[in-house]
């Protein structure tokens, strides 16, 4: 069975329409269920919820153009 994992695609989103969008989906989300975070920029935004909310990333710098933020769960 192959791993599949939930892709929140935030590219072209203003900040706080990207991060609205990352609570959106980190709350209707599986408990401990990861996804995948996608911007052409890197979301800081985003990380200062993430790092506020205790959730576990890593990001990924595709290219010039295609950051990947993996989160993990929360200590929450």
């Amino acid at each position: 069975m192959a791993l599949a994992f939930k892709r929140v695609d935030i590219r072209g989103l203003s900040s706080k329409s990207a991060t609205e969008k990352l609570v959106s989906s980190l709350n209707n989300r599986r408990e401990d269920e990861p996804l995948w975070l996608i911007d052409d920029k890197e979301p800081i935004d985003c990380y200062a919820y993430l790092v506020q909310e205790n959730y576990l990333f890593e990001t990924f710098i595709m290219s010039s153009r295609e950051y990947r933020v993996f989160v993990g769960w929360s200590y929450n």
